[in-house]
């Protein structure tokens, strides 16, 4: 798969063709990095710079998978997951952590919410891919599943 990145992607994420990656990380170095590893994968890769922005772009996009660090400046990944949560539109979404500052207490408040994964950064790619291989086919089944 290859990666296709938008930083205003003209379409909402689930109506799209190519599964659609909401990566929430305040270092734009990680994001530029994650798209060179992932150029083999057809993705499309959309990218928030702090939680408050994040939530606002899953919102409005509709992602089929939101990935978010949990450090960042204004809103910190844990309060971009627990809002993701309390919408009923987001609900369901997978939600994956990656971060190199997560505590065991934030490890357990992570699993309360229900979060897919937590990495640890530096995470290893192929774990990634192997997570959202399990995940984003069940979310674009069920999107068709409503109409």
């Amino acid at each position: 798969m290859a990666l296709v990145a938008a930083a205003a992607p003209p379409v909402r994420c689930e109506t799209a063709s190519l599964p659609c990656i909401l990566w929430v990380d305040d270092d734009p170095n990680v994001a530029a990095g994650l798209r060179r590893l992932m150029r083999r994968y057809q993705v499309r890769l959309i990218h928030a710079y702090d939680g408050m922005q994040g939530y606002w772009m899953a919102a409005s996009q509709r992602p089929d998978v939101v990935i978010t660090d949990l450090e960042m400046p204004k809103w910190p990944g844990m309060d971009l997951v627990e809002c993701v949560n309390m919408n009923d539109d987001l609900r369901g979404v997978p939600l994956i952590v990656i971060s190199g500052y997560d505590t065991p207490a934030d490890r357990r408040r992570l699993a309360e919410l229900g979060v897919t994964a937590v990495l640890s950064k530096p995470f290893v790619l192929e774990q990634l891919m192997f997570i959202l291989r399990q995940h984003v086919p069940m979310v674009r089944r069920r999107r068709r599943q409503r109409g």
